[in-house]
């Protein structure tokens, strides 16, 4: 060997050598007392040869502080050096210099845990990283990433565990073979087995580019068996099933904490107006009175997935009005088996032929309604005369039309009589045939077979 080629290699890692002369020789407490001997996350590295290049990142990160002490429960996912060049070669750069402080700040935060992690006993599933999503100056989630426990174990469904559960003086760190990145909500929705079906049916239909786009979305993927279950009984065309995948996705960022009684407007669409689902939180969170959030807030770059127990198949009427707990006297009384009565589960529920627009009283206006009729309280759903109780129900539903509030005459009319309707920019009161009044409270509720407006009064025009 000659000098020259000595005084290099030398000069390449005398960095690492004095870093790991530092880190040995002394902590400090936080009363500046020296600490000997310490092996923390940051020790280890630094004395490893292997991961030169990550040593290098967190101190570019300005972490080296972070990743110090002789006490915690951090799990560090750590990249060898082969794994970082491959990734800047991949991103098209030639070294570290290209990466600024942010980003290796975020690089170190996504194989960051605040929670120790022995694989030995991890089982499939999303973990928190110390990254966050920021949503604005105050507001930010913690992004996840998956581990996946089979023959071997896997981040991200890409990176292999090369070695595991290193015990330091701060917590875990295993060893990978890649760098991870931040998944978007195609990623999130990939990697795992409960719900890589519904990835599956998204990448068949060629629309995974709207869950990688920039902006930040809602995803509720159902589980991969009852999608295949859905799909089985189902003999839906493209332009359907590309409905039915759009009703899973929502505007926003639907985190559990964010998520309140009501409905919303998934990215499905019937005649250009955006599909409503019903969201009742009054336990856990329950889609439409069908499909449960089971697996909840899993965070990627660009929003949030929940996995969900069942399929969001696109509403009906009847199903946006019963899965309404404020709309639970109409259903009530549409669901008395009284041989006068229509079957308007059916009615409402039949998506092939007859489009309706609904005026549906709240359960405060039924209240009113009963007691403006019976002083003494005994007049309810359930024993008022069924030839009543049909013409009172019918009053408010008018079929072969589906129409927006925006979208409403002066007037519309069934065989129970005339509506009238009165709009302002912020109003609208309708009055049935008697002179009673009903303002409109929630409008444009959009299902496959019309449209639903919530009202706070009862119409009875015979």
């Amino acid at each position: 060997m000659n000098r020259f080629s000595f005084y290099f290699k030398f000069a390449k890692v005398l960095p690492i050598f004095l870093l790991s002369l530092f880190f040995l020789a002394c902590d400090e407490d936080d009363n500046d007392n020296v600490i000997d001997g310490t092996n923390s996350i940051i020790n280890y590295l630094s004395k490893n040869q292997e991961f030169f290049q990550l040593t290098e990142l967190i101190f570019k990160a300005d972490y080296q502080g972070k990743l110090d002490g002789n006490s915690g429960n951090y799990t560090f996912l750590a990249p060898t050096n082969q794994a970082i060049s491959e990734f800047l070669t991949k991103n098209g750069m030639n070294d570290l210099s290209a990466l600024t402080q942010q980003d290796a700040q975020e690089i170190i935060d996504y194989h960051l845990l605040l929670e120790q992690v022995d694989t030995s006993q991890a089982t499939t599933g999303f973990l928190t990283t110390a990254a966050q999503l920021e949503l604005n100056d105050s507001v930010s989630y913690p992004l996840n990433l998956h581990l996946k426990k089979d023959i071997a174990i896997t981040f991200n469904a890409s990176a292999k565990l090369l070695e595991a559960n290193i015990e330091v003086d701060n917590g875990t760190l295993h060893v990978l073979d890649e760098v991870l990145t931040i998944p978007s909500l195609a990623d999130l929705l990939s990697f795992d087995e409960q719900s890589s079906g519904f990835y599956t049916f998204w990448d068949d239909l060629g629309l995974l580019p709207l869950l990688e786009q920039e902006g930040v979305q809602s995803l509720f993927a159902p589980e991969t068996d009852k999608l295949a279950a859905f799909l089985q009984n189902q003999n839906l065309n493209a332009q359907e099933k590309e409905q039915f995948a759009k009703n899973h996705l929502y505007q926003g960022f639907l985190h559990t904490d964010a998520i309140t009684l009501g409905y919303r407007y998934s990215e499905a669409n019937r005649d250009n107006t955006k599909i409503s689902n019903f969201f009742n939180t009054n336990t856990g969170i329950l889609i439409n009175n069908k499909a449960s959030v089971s697996t909840q807030n899993i965070v990627g770059k660009n929003g949030v997935m929940h996995i969900c127990s069942d399929i969001l198949a696109l509403p009906s009427l009847w199903s946006l009005i019963e899965s309404n707990p404020n709309l639970a006297t109409f259903v009530q009384g549409a669901t008395r088996t009284d041989s006068a009565l229509s079957d308007y589960e059916s009615l409402l529920s039949d998506t092939n032929n007859t489009n309706f627009t609904c005026f549906i009283p709240n359960n405060t206006a039924f209240d009113t309604f009963f007691s403006n009729q019976d002083a003494t309280g005994m007049l309810n759903i359930d024993n008022i005369d069924a030839s009543t109780l049909e013409t009172l129900l019918m009053t408010h539903l008018f079929e072969n039309t589906a129409l927006k509030i925006e979208e409403l005459p002066s007037s519309i009319a069934n065989n129970q009589g005339v509506i009238t309707i009165n709009k302002s920019i912020s109003t609208c009161k309708l009055t049935d045939e008697n002179g009673v009044e009903a303002a409109v409270i929630e409008q444009d509720i959009n299902g496959e077979n019309g449209l639903v407006h919530t009202i706070d009064s009862v119409l009875l025009n015979n």
